[in-house]
Order: C-alpha cells, then sequence, then structure tokens
C-alpha cells in the first residue's frame, strides 16, 4: 500500500484550487466535502438575498474567498502528515470521481436555481440599453410578471423565445403609440384625463383627438436618450424596413401621416403616399419594450410586442463588469 510520506505538498496545494480536491487527495474527506460544498451554498444564498440585501453577494463572496485561503493554509499546515498510509479515497482515481461528482452537484444545483428560484444571472451582450445597463454589464434578475409601464423588463425574445432580451416596457395593452425621429408619443387607455392628471403641459401634444404624451419616461429615467448613429437612427432605419418588401419586420409598426407633425419630417411610402411617423395599437395582454439608447436598439418598433407569457422578470442590480468595475451595485431602474 502507498506510504503517506509519498503525498506532495505542492499537488495537494494545486489541487487546492479546486475546491475539496486537495484535502480529499490527503485523505481529509469531511473537510473534502465543506470545501467542496459550501461555496456553492453561498453562491445561492448570495443571490436569493441580493435582490433585497445590497451587497450581500460582495460579503458572501468574500467569505469564500477566506474559505479558499484558508483551505490553502489548513492543507500548508497539514505536513508533515501523521498517518502512515493512505485512506483508499485518497487514491488518485477517487480524486478524479470526486471532481466528476462536485462538478455534476454544482450543474445540478445551478438548473434547479435557473429553473425554480426567484432570481437569475444574466449577462448584457449589445449597447442598446447604454446608459442604464452597459454591454459587459452582469446583472441579478428577480422573476417575476408584476410589471409596468416605465420598469426595465427580462423577457423572452418573441422570435427567438429561448434567448433573453432586456428593454424598457414603454406601453401595455390598449396604449397607442406614434413614433417619429427622437419622439416616442404615447395615448395611454386610462384616457386624456389620466393624462393631464400625471403630466405637465409641456409633455403633452393634441393630435388625431386625443392627448399624447411625448417621451414620457425620460424625466424620469435619465439612461434614455437619442443620438445620431453611424448607419442612420432607427427610425431611418424603420422607414427602410418599410420600404423593403421582403423584410421580415415591415408591417410591426404602420406608416402614418399626422398634420399636425408637418414640420418634423417626412417620407414616402412604396405607392408614393406622403408618411411622417409610425402607429401602433398595443394588443391586450401584451407589452411594447424600447432599448433606452433609443436610435440603437432594436425592439418592439422592429420586431413586434412582447405577450405576457413572455415576461420573466426584471433587474435589479449590476454584480459585475470586467471593463468598468466601478459598475458593481448599481441598482437597475
Amino acid at each position: 500500500m502507498q506510504t503517506i510520506t509519498k503525498k506532495r505538498r505542492w499537488l495537494a496545494l494545486l489541487l487546492t484550487l479546486y475546491s475539496g480536491t486537495g484535502h480529499l487527495y490527503l485523505g481529509q474527506i469531511k473537510k473534502a466535502f465543506f470545501f467542496a460544498f459550501t461555496p456553492m451554498l453561498l453562491a445561492i444564498i448570495g443571490l436569493e438575498l441580493e435582490v433585497y440585501l445590497p451587497y450581500s453577494l460582495l460579503v458572501l463572496a468574500l467569505i469564500g474567498l477566506f474559505l479558499l485561503l484558508y483551505a490553502f493554509v489548513d492543507i500548508w499546515k497539514s505536513f508533515p502528515l501523521e498517518s502512515h498510509e493512505n485512506p483508499l479515497y485518497s487514491r488518485w482515481y477517487f480524486v478524479v470521481l470526486f471532481i466528476f461528482f462536485t462538478a455534476l452537484v454544482s450543474y445540478g444545483l445551478e438548473h434547479l436555481t435557473t429553473q425554480y428560484s426567484s432570481t437569475k444571472t444574466f449577462t448584457i451582450p449589445s449597447h442598446a440599453m447604454e446608459n442604464t445597463v452597459y454591454k459587459g454589464d452582469y446583472i441579478i434578475g428577480h422573476r417575476t410578471k408584476e410589471v409596468k409601464r416605465g420598469n426595465v423588463v427580462i423577457f423572452n425574445y418573441p422570435l427567438r423565445p429561448d434567448i433573453f432580451y432586456i428593454k424598457r416596457l414603454v406601453a401595455v395593452g390598449g396604449d397607442e403609440l406614434v413614433y417619429q425621429d427622437k419622439h416616442l408619443y404615447v395615448h395611454f387607455h386610462e384616457g386624456d384625463a389620466y393624462i393631464n392628471k400625471h403630466y405637465s403641459a409641456d409633455e403633452i401634444k393634441s393630435f388625431r383627438g386625443k392627448l399624447w404624451v411625448d417621451n414620457p419616461y425620460v424625466k424620469t429615467h435619465k439612461g434614455i436618450y437619442y443620438t445620431t448613429p453611424q448607419y442612420g437612427t432607427a427610425f431611418s432605419n424603420l422607414i427602410t424596413v418599410n420600404k423593403h418588401p421582403a423584410s421580415r419586420y415591415k408591417g410591426n409598426m404602420t406608416a402614418i401621416y399626422i398634420e399636425e407633425l408637418e414640420g418634423e419630417v417626412s417620407f414616402q411610402v412604396e405607392n408614393g403616399e406622403k408618411m411622417n411617423a409610425f402607429y401602433k395599437k398595443v394588443d391586450e395582454d401584451c407589452y411594447f419594450m424600447m432599448g433606452d439608447n433609443r436610435d440603437n436598439s432594436a425592439d418592439s418598433r422592429f420586431w413586434g410586442l412582447v405577450k405576457e407569457e413572455y415576461i420573466w422578470g426584471v433587474p435589479k442590480q449590476v454584480y459585475l463588469n470586467l471593463k468598468q468595475l466601478n459598475r458593481f451595485g448599481v441598482r437597475v431602474e
């Protein structure tokens, strides 16, 4: 039988990088399971608490780092080893089986967390929601169906439901929208009295026999902005889409002409008719989503409405951005 003196300290320390494996190599099975599974439990607990207690994930991450450092110290202090023989479970093939077993448990816990937990982590892959969330942000989302106008929402992309999108909810069922370059006009289904009560005169415009709120979320959500991108604004791209007979996005918003908006911008559709805006009435149990980077976002203006069944939840905060460390802990609103 292999003697304990043949155990190598450097190898034990190297194996400790995969939590618990170094201790199993030395035959310390209880410590091996403790150091293997405690970080997993801390991660799950941290994600759940972070929604309600800001920075709890950071605190638990620091605890996890302390446990890792303690594991290294404990391995170092275990030498010289006292026992003269290796337990059966400290042999190399058990170490390999332990790695596979803990990896399988970790995958299972992640799957269960994704399916049943009220929280989930997401990565932002584009600039469409700047300056609210940035490309490279890792965010924590909270699962809920209770969303309202103005919320940033996580949902399944209607054209590919296996993909998650994040946008701002700008209109609900029964609302009407008119979109023109740099302007989003919304007529809320509650009617003119509601609009007069909740919005100031400088935000309200009257046309088509009713009141409309111009860019209703800009004052309260500072991340929303318009720009002039290199390849055209969203409005100009929408004009191009509607002129292209084979476009998959054609028809999600209807080109219309509004006399009161005549001085802004105009264009012609296929039959030569003059138009200057796009219109959409939101179906019941559906939502209209837009990116906060209004001219650099593919959203409901192009691919259509989001059904209620596709709503996953809302983002709560950023927990990591490797290129912008100051993003940690930023609340998403």
